[in-house]
């Protein structure tokens, strides 16, 4: 690989940008865009080459993007309101000012007079010509003037109904009120937590911290459906109202654009190409998880007969949470609690380098830069034989206005400075969030095992940004498929179900004892507790959006919800739901949910190499570092995958992590 120059304090001076410095820097990045379409737009016909059309719009925003993405980067992390404040409003500026400069009908005749050379292209520049010719195809560039008016007038609609619905969802405030002894069930903790009104009842909001435990724990039937009916009320008729428009507008764009309907549109650039694809992988997983799920919810219905002594009981939508949540306690006795007290976040991190480091060829280093906060801790990577490979932040704990979720972010992207064949390649760099409980008194900060699920998650995400090899930006890292991006990741996420590795990372934060062997195989065996269900539930909101997003008539979308949900579950769904209205994924994974099983599929087929050749397997792993992490999307995902499997991928890996190998007949060949 190119040589990466290593970064000295200077080069983070980023991290303490004020809000002035931040306007500067976004008025610039726009500034230099421009002036760099003018002079692409300048070119005379018969003058124009790879180099100055194809290359100089993709390294349009070289100079300026790492400020851009620090900017962005600031704006979740940084501890000071008025930084991050002034970074989403310049974050907004920014994004409106790009639409502008991008939609702009003299770039697609660049590229057109650059296409009518029909130069040869191979490898990365074939992927990045192919990728920009596609984009403005979509933007509408080949449509008559008034149809790219209709187009962009229908965008700016959407945004805007997009973010009244999803503004709707965050605002929206019920509760329900409950007796003391109506919290029958509940942990003492989490009662002791929720407000109460003057009659010394207790309020339980839809917040997910009020609203998950007790649709899951709470032993009193008629409150649970009280909650949950409101719950499923989020977002309020007018969500639905915004809805029916969003889905009306995003089918007429895509006629406008020659498609069939709005889902055709979006996964013509996916790894899924077409919707028939998609609804051949979704029927296929359906026959063979129909069964299971079926068995599980009769054990529920069966659990709520018994404990009712009442053998006409049936099971309602308000009890599925519940009556699962009841079976794992029962059925495994794994208290997250208890494992809690053997992940002590060092301990975590130190073993997870070790892997990384032994299975991706890597060394990891502390370095002392400048951060946003005096917990963060950075790091440098360098190869086995010491040449460098990036830098990586964490910052781990929760602060006032930090970001509330956990997320891997590029401050610097990888890419060959200009396009020279010697120029100097871009080291990368990239920040790690996520929000665990910081330590306290003589108590350490302690993870549970979902957290460290978690942060090996996010941490493959700064793995594959740093690792990169790609030549052009938009290819390096993380920047690949929507429906590939978390397989990489998703893959590392199984070594923290491996017997092997559970026993070298736990270590009980007072007694130093690794965690019982009984309590791994607790553990192990509790991850696949009512897997059928469950996935029969990823696939019930899948084909929900794929069904909203197919359609060419206008829809009622909660009665499709109804209908939909009565023949999946063969259960009632609630009276008076607008359980749509709710469903924020509709806004940004548009025709996109079925990515998070697709990937899942990946990531399981990847992980089984290294189950069956050795799953610490440095050679393994410096194969998958090569043919899946280094080429990013320089070519097409699929062939990389071949590449790594040595074949075409299926699902039977997948169904055999999930417990449900028995129940497929076909073999799985279905996601070919």
């Amino acid at each position: 690989p190119m040589n990466r120059k290593a970064y000295t304090s200077e080069d983070f001076a980023w991290v303490n940008w004020t809000p002035e410095i931040i306007k500067q820097k976004i008025n610039e990045a726009i500034e230099a865009k421009k002036v760099c379409y003018a002079v692409i737009k300048a070119i005379a016909p018969s003058e124009r080459t790879f180099t100055n059309t194809v290359f100089a719009i993709e390294s349009s925003e070289y100079e300026h993007i790492d400020a851009i993405a620090q900017v962005e980067f600031l704006m979740h992390v940084s501890p000071l309101a008025e930084v991050r404040d002034t970074a989403q409003e310049m974050v907004d500026v920014l994004q409106k000012a790009i639409v502008d400069i991008e939609y702009d009908p003299d770039m697609y005749r660049a590229m057109q007079e650059y296409a009518a050379k029909d130069d040869l292209l191979v490898g990365a520049d074939k992927e990045l010509f192919d990728d920009m010719m596609r984009t403005y195809k979509r933007m509408g560039f080949v449509l008559e003037p008034e149809k790219q008016q209709t187009l962009k007038d229908n965008l700016k609609e959407i945004a805007e109904l997009a973010t009244g619905f999803e503004k709707a969802i965050a605002d929206h405030q019920d509760h329900i009120v409950v007796r003391k002894e109506e919290l029958r069930g509940l942990p003492e903790a989490y009662i002791n937590g929720l407000k109460q009104d003057e009659e010394g009842n207790y309020i339980v909001t839809l917040a997910y911290p009020d609203y998950i435990p007790f649709s899951e724990r709470c032993d009193s039937a008629p409150r649970r459906k009280e909650l949950i009916d409101k719950f499923n009320r989020r977002g309020g008729p007018a969500n639905i109202e915004r809805l029916k428009r969003i889905l009306e507008l995003r089918t007429e764009n895509a006629m406008v654009l020659g498609y069939p309907n709005h889902a055709a549109f979006k996964l013509e650039d996916r790894m899924a190409k077409t919707v028939e694809m998609v609804t051949e992988f979704y029927k296929d997983l359906q026959k063979i998880v129909t069964n299971p799920a079926k068995l599980d919810l009769q054990l529920l219905a069966e659990m709520k007969k018994k404990e009712l002594g009442d053998s006409s009981a049936r099971l309602a939508y308000y009890d599925i949470g519940y009556y699962i949540q009841r079976d794992k306690m029962q059925g495994y006795a794994v208290d997250d609690e208890v494992t809690r007290e053997y992940f002590p976040l060092e301990r975590v991190l130190d073993t997870m380098f070790d892997l990384y480091a032994s299975v991706l060829g890597l060394q990891f280093v502390r370095e002392n830069f400048p951060a946003w906060h005096e917990s963060v801790l950075w790091y440098r990577v360098d190869n086995a034989n010491g040449s460098l490979v990036g830098y990586f932040s964490l910052d781990l704990f929760p602060r006032e206005g930090k970001y509330g979720h956990a997320m891997m972010h590029p401050h610097v992207q990888g890419r060959r400075a200009s396009r020279e064949l010697d120029a100097p390649y871009v080291t990368p760099t990239c920040g790690v969030v996520a929000n665990f409980n910081p330590s306290s008194g003589t108590t350490p900060s302690l993870l549970s095992h979902n957290e460290v699920q978690t942060l090996f998650h996010e941490f493959g995400h700064a793995m594959h940004s740093l690792v990169t090899t790609a030549v052009h930006m938009s290819q390096a890292g993380t920047n690949t498929a929507r429906d590939f991006v978390e397989a990489p990741s998703q893959m590392f996420e199984y070594w923290v179900w491996e017997r092997e590795i559970l026993k070298k990372m736990s270590k009980h934060y007072v007694t130093s004892e690794p965690l019982p062997d009984e309590l791994i195989d607790r553990m192990i065996r509790s991850k696949n507790h009512a897997q059928g269900y469950s996935i029969l539930r990823q696939l019930f909101l899948g084909s929900l959006d794929m069904t909203f997003h197919t359609a060419t008539e206008p829809i009622d979308p909660v009665a499709v919800y109804a209908d939909l949900y009565k023949q999946m579950f063969e259960l009632e769904p609630a009276q008076d739901q607008l359980w749509p209205a709710g469903f924020g994924h509709l806004m940004h994974y548009d025709a996109g949910y079925y990515g998070y099983l697709w990937s899942e599929v990946y990531a399981a087929d990847m992980f089984a190499r290294f189950r069956t050749e050795g799953v610490m397997s440095p050679t393994i792993g410096m194969e998958y570092r090569k043919k899946i992490l280094e080429v990013g999307s320089s070519r097409d995902e699929m062939e990389s995958v071949k590449d790594f499997l040595g074949r075409m991928p299926n699902h039977k890996a997948f169904l055999a992590d999930m417990g449900l190998a028995s129940h497929d007949e076909k073999g799985g060949e279905a996601s070919e």
